[in-house]
Formats: structure tokens, sequence, C-alpha cells
């Protein structure tokens, strides 16, 4: 081993060693001081303390300036750090499979209680299809817009040009925002529309994968009846005929469906990190992203079920769609086409019309109004 490495090693305890010599030079010196002064009934004044302070502070700055590694001496030093100190990481999921065997033990408990749901009963009016939106508490202009546009079929509300006989349920899904009178102005919404779903977990990115498993857990627990759930972003705007039609296909209704995502690099830095010692490899498995995703009641149930039993991952697509189906095993994908959902473009307007589109991102309360209109009236989009 080189000489730098042993440096970096035991710099610290040098340093603690340091500090320990001169403080109890102080302390003896002081002690001298204070048993000088008590012969004459006087303790150090204020100026005593702080002089002696001040010298043994020069001398610990002196020594950390002139005894700082530098950032060569760092990196040369880390460097040689033996790998075995450190977590493995693979490169394919197929490299280490055991990877992807649930543990015996529950490692990712979510003991988050039920702040607000739905009203109403799910066994006297089973769904066809729950919409689970992820929701921000201070959207409530998004969560309007859904239910006047796109989700109105969940409202009782024909779909223009469209006959769906099938029911749809929308439930908005909410963690608790650290601000007090946000979850209050939540509850009251709550109360009045009898669709939102809030847990008491801190509701933030990193805690995205809580928000979708709990949405899972909400249906389990109370909608089991409904066949299939399709979660969403809030910004995006969904054609439920084209879903439910594809949802009568053998060819997708027994599969994730989405934008499907093969050979996707781990982030370790950014918003978007995972540490390794959750997910030790640089490829997640084949998942579908994110904004909009659907599937059987069933597979959701049981990525639900074995989550408990895996590492939590903050990158809630690649885990609930990719690591969680490839711990189960035997779970398949179907991709849309691009030209029915592209997480690369937006489609607003008639463009997203015509040709008809499965769904967009990226669009606003006003973006999703301007569709609408022009969805009922045929006549706007002509070409």
């Amino acid at each position: 081993m080189t000489l730098t490495f042993w440096f970096r090693k035991y710099y610290f305890h040098l340093l603690a060693t340091l500090i320990f010599v001169c403080f109890g030079k102080l302390v003896q010196q002081q002690r001298n001081t204070v048993s000088y002064l008590n012969q004459r009934d006087v303790l150090p004044n204020k100026d005593v303390r702080s002089a002696e302070e001040t010298k043994i502070g020069s001398i610990i700055s002196k020594f950390l300036k002139d005894t700082k590694p530098s950032s060569e001496q760092l990196k040369q030093s880390e460097s040689e750090i033996k790998p075995s100190s450190r977590q493995p990481i693979w490169n394919n999921p197929d490299e280490n499979p055991d990877f992807f065997i649930p543990r015996k033990n529950i490692v990712n408990p979510m003991n988050f209680g039920l702040v607000t749901r739905p009203s109403g009963d799910c066994s006297k009016a089973p769904p066809f299809l729950t919409v689970l939106v992820l929701s921000l508490h201070e959207h409530a202009e998004y969560r309007q817009s859904i239910r006047d546009t796109w989700g109105s079929l969940a409202y009782n509300k024909p779909r223009p040009h469209a006959n769906v006989s099938e029911k749809v349920m929308v439930t908005f899904l909410m963690g608790s925002s650290k601000d007090s009178t946000l979850n209050e102005k939540v509850k009251m919404e709550a109360e009045q529309t009898g669709d939102i779903v809030m847990y008491d977990f801190a509701d933030s990115y990193f805690n995205l994968t809580y928000k979708v498993l709990l949405g899972f857990k909400w249906v389990r627990d109370y909608c089991p009846q409904s066949k299939f759930i399709l979660k969403v972003d809030e910004d995006t705007f969904v054609d439920i005929p084209q879903v439910i039609k594809r949802l009568h296909s053998p060819e997708w209704d027994d599969k994730i469906s989405g934008s499907l995502c093969v050979g996707h690099s781990v982030f370790r830095t950014s918003k978007y990190a995972v540490i390794p010692s959750a997910y030790p490899f640089n490829i997640y498995p084949p998942h579908v992203k994110g904004n909009i995703y659907f599937m059987p009641t069933s597979i959701a149930v049981k990525l639900f079920n074995v989550s408990y039993y895996m590492p939590y991952v903050n990158m809630e697509d690649s885990f609930v769609t990719g690591i969680l189906p490839k711990t189960i095993g035997d779970i398949k994908f179907k991709g849309l086409l691009s030209q029915s959902y592209s997480r690369n473009t937006v489609y607003k307007g008639c463009s997203f019309i015509h040709p008809p589109r499965v769904a967009s991102q990226g669009i606003s309360p006003a973006d999703a109004r301007d569709i609408w209109r022009k969805m009922t009236d045929e006549s706007i989009c002509r070409t």
C-alpha cells in the first residue's frame, strides 16, 4: 500500500489525537489558573479564557491547513480502497438473478394511513377501468379540467362521438403536503368531489413510487372488482375509448402496456439518482415509462404485494413496471406505437385528434379543454 493510502486512512486519527492533547493542555492550564486565582477568591475573567481559546484555535487551524490532503491525494487513496468494501455493481440485471428473489422479511414497509378516500361502494357497480391520476395538492385546476374533459366518463358525462358502455372511475392520488393549509383544502375538495385518495406519506418526487403502490393498495382493498388499472400523470390527456378498445383485445388484456423502454441506464446523480444498495445494476429491466401505463388489476395487486419484500427504488416506473415484474416473473409487456403515444412529442389541438392518439403528456388545463372542444366539434379539425 502507498504512503498516501496510509495517510488518508489515519488522517482523522492524527487530527483527533492532536485536538485531545491540545484540549488537555488547555484544561490543565485553566485548572492551574483557577487554583491560583481561587486562593484570592477570584475567577478567571472572560479575557483570560478568550486568549487561551484563541491560542488553541490558531494551533488547530494551522494543523488543518498544513496537513489537509490535496484533491489528488484523496483521489489516489480512494482508488486504492479494496473493491470488497464497496457495493458491487453489475451491468445487466441477468448477471445477478438472485437480487430479484423476494426477501424473506419485509424490507419496504408501507405503514401509511389513509387520510381521504372516494365515496361510494365499488361492489355495487364495479368499474371496468380505474384511472389513478398522480396529482399535486396545489393543482386543483388540473384535477377539475380532467373531470370536465377526458375523465368526464367517470362522472356520467357522455364522450363526444364515442359509444362507451364500460364503467370508468377516476381517482386522484396524493400524499401529505408540508403545508397544512393545502392539506385542508384537499380534504374539503375530497368531500365535495369524492374522487381523491390521500395517504399520510410526504408527497415528493422521491416518494412517487409510494404514491403509485398505495394507489394499487387502495384498489386492492376497496375496489378489487375493477378489471383494469390505468396510471397517468395529471398533465397527460388520455383518450379513454382508445384505451378501452385495446383492453378488449387479447393482445393487450393480460399485459403491462405503455411506452416500452429497453436498456435504460441507471442514474447515480441528479433527482433521478438511485443508490447502488437499492438497485446494484447499470441497466434497468425492460419497463414502460411513467406518464401513462395500464394493466389488469390482478397484475397490479401482485406488484404491490411483492413490493414489501424488495428494496425501495425511487424511480417509480422503473421499479413498478420493471424491477417488480422481473421479481414476479412471467409478466409480459405491450408497447404503444409512437403514432399513438410518444413521450418525446406533445400533441395538442387537432394534432391529438388526427391521427387519433391514445395520450399526450405536457398538457395544461387550457390545452385539455381545447382538445376536448375540438373532439366535441369534429368540424374544427376536418382535413
